[in-house]
């Protein structure tokens, strides 16, 4: 659970694209198609200066643990549409694998399974 958690608090407060594209499966990073639209993770990942302040103002809210797959329920900040973050186990350590976003209440940029 400290790592699923350490996972999701790097994420949030990454400060560089390669850091947040790190954190990400393979899977995400190389298949999602809003990262192959953007142009890659790197560019799928850039954010302005008010966005990263909107991650880092995230909190945990609530973890649940299925297996190898967890969802991390966001507390709401300002300015982030951003609620929920899905996560799988890769290597042996968690990866983010997909958001949930508040507009569409929905899975958004879920990477294919």
């Amino acid at each position: 659970m400290a790592q699923l958690r350490s996972t999701v608090e790097r994420y949030l407060t990454a400060q560089s694209p390669q850091q947040r594209c790190a954190l990400l499966t393979t899977v995400y990073r190389t298949m999602n198609p809003e990262v192959l639209l953007a142009g890659g993770c790197d560019r799928s990942e850039q954010l302005s200066a008010a966005e990263r302040a909107a991650l880092r103002a995230s909190r945990i809210e609530r973890v649940q643990v299925q297996g190898s797959d967890a969802t991390v329920t966001l507390a709401p900040a300002a300015g982030s549409d951003l609620t929920a973050l899905e996560l799988t186990v890769e290597h042996g350590e968690w990866s983010i694998n997909g958001f949930v976003a508040r507009s569409s209440g929905s899975t958004s940029g879920s990477a294919p399974s």
